[in-house]
């Protein structure tokens, strides 16, 4: 006796491997962008931790404001789907910006446990990047 197998195609495409690494970048960089809303708007605000961090690493306290607005341009770049290039450049400032930060720590002698939280955040980062790039190969 002979047995049919009926495929659901819905079913297989909805858990196919694009469309979980589709999730997959944007579930991370939708985390991404919350942390650095959120840093923006400590640094807009001059969080009292912050001010007093940028003077421990050395720098002058208004490198909040052009952080903050620079950070909240950066996630509107990494959000917006229109402008590659935009999009590719928010990365780069983003990878650029948390190196930074790592290695200000760093050199300011503070504990490699206080250096690492820009780090993990460029992990985050990275992870959207690499699944949003797997995508777009599997598209063109």
């Amino acid at each position: 006796m002979k047995t049919a197998t009926i495929k659901n195609t819905s079913v297989e495409k909805s858990f196919s491997g694009s469309t979980v690494k589709v999730w997959g970048s944007r579930v991370l960089k939708g985390l991404f962008a919350v942390a650095m809303v959120g840093s923006s708007i400590g640094k807009l605000t001059h969080s009292e931790q912050l001010v007093q961090t940028m003077t421990h690493l050395g720098y002058p306290s208004y490198i909040l404001e052009i952080l903050g607005i620079a950070f909240l341009l950066g996630v509107v770049g990494i959000i917006q789907s229109k402008f590659q290039t935009l999009r590719e450049w928010a990365y780069a400032g983003f990878t650029f910006g948390l190196l930074g930060a790592f290695a200000s720590h760093l050199f300011a002698g503070d504990p490699l446990a206080t250096a690492i939280s820009p780090v993990v955040l460029l992990a985050v980062l990275f992870g959207a990047y690499a699944l949003e790039k797997q995508v777009q190969g599997k598209e063109s």
